[in-house]
């Protein structure tokens, strides 16, 4: 029969940190921020509130870094993520992020239809016709960000955009 599972795959995902019962432990021992947390890295990314309820990168950070390859044992640092719902590009950011810490070569594509900010809100008010600009943006800075913080490490930190035929801009 075919066996299930590597002997180093992990039977059990414990989500809490046994020292403080209120904090999850990452892989890389650091602790999984909140959704405070990722509104004040968002915020500092991109100088103000400008989108609501951002995820936080070091959730995303740590559910990618789960991806387990039972035929070579290891935690997989090379796969493209799908992102149908990328609003404003975490999980991509996120993937660069994780790209630099363990020096994974993971990669994603991100698909947003463009959602009109509306008009009052704080990301119309600095200039954003759609969600689809917001990320962009963001997915800039963040690279910027990286590559100024990690120079020796050649990161693949581009993205294109494409756009559908009719579509808002």
């Amino acid at each position: 029969p075919p066996r299930r599972s590597s002997p180093l795959a992990p039977r059990q995902l414990i989500f809490t940190n046994p020292r403080h019962p209120l904090a999850t432990c990452s892989r890389f021992g650091r602790s999984v921020g909140t959704s405070e947390r990722a509104t004040h890295e968002f915020q500092t990314l991109l100088g103000g509130p400008l989108f609501p309820y951002p995820k936080p990168l070091s959730l995303l950070e740590y559910l990618f870094s789960l991806l387990y390859d039972p035929q070579k044992g290891e935690h997989r640092r090379s796969f493209t993520l799908l992102d149908f719902f990328s609003g404003s590009g975490a999980s991509t950011h996120a993937l660069w992020n994780l790209n630099a810490l363990d020096g994974g070569k993971r990669r994603s594509i991100a698909i947003q239809l463009p959602e009109i900010c509306p008009p009052q809100s704080p990301a119309a008010q600095s200039g954003y016709a759609n969600i689809c600009r917001l990320a962009q943006e963001r997915l800039r800075r963040a690279a910027a960000q990286l590559q100024e913080s990690h120079p020796h490490l050649g990161l693949d930190l581009g993205f294109k955009v494409y756009a559908l035929k009719g579509a808002p801009s």
